[in-house]
């Protein structure tokens, strides 16, 4: 069987977490990716105990491209099927954003152009 290994961007948010635990089981290599260290490493240890391959807690941020290649080098590393699952994103409510506009530009980054860009990057 050949072995996959997956990043997973937003790892901490409550589908990702599924989703992690899912793979853990199967036995699959996780580089669990966001900006919670503390909690990115919580998940680590629980994939870890669950059955994953590996289990590796890295900082992300879509709206920092300059830290995709750290995580895309270390991807590369793996054999076998490298996958990415994305579970990015955030959303200001309405009052925030006729507040500040300028809340509008981050939220795209989250939930588009950030993963998107990622993405490209990744399929090279």
């Amino acid at each position: 069987m050949m072995q996959q290994s997956w990043i997973i961007l937003g790892a901490t948010s409550a589908i990702a977490r599924s989703f992690a635990r899912q793979m853990a089981a199967e036995g699959a290599g996780l580089i669990l990716a966001g900006r919670d260290k503390a909690e990115l490493a919580a998940l680590a240890s629980d994939a870890t105990l669950r059955g994953a391959r590996f289990a590796e807690a890295m900082a992300f941020d879509t709206a920092a491209p300059n830290g995709f290649k750290k995580l895309l080098t270390r991807a590369g590393r793996e054999e076998g099927s490298i996958n990415a699952a994305i579970f990015t994103g955030s959303m200001p409510s309405q009052d925030q954003i006729d507040a500040d506009p300028g809340l509008i530009e981050p939220t795209v980054i989250d939930n588009y152009s950030g993963p998107i860009r990622f993405l490209q990057m990744f399929a090279r």
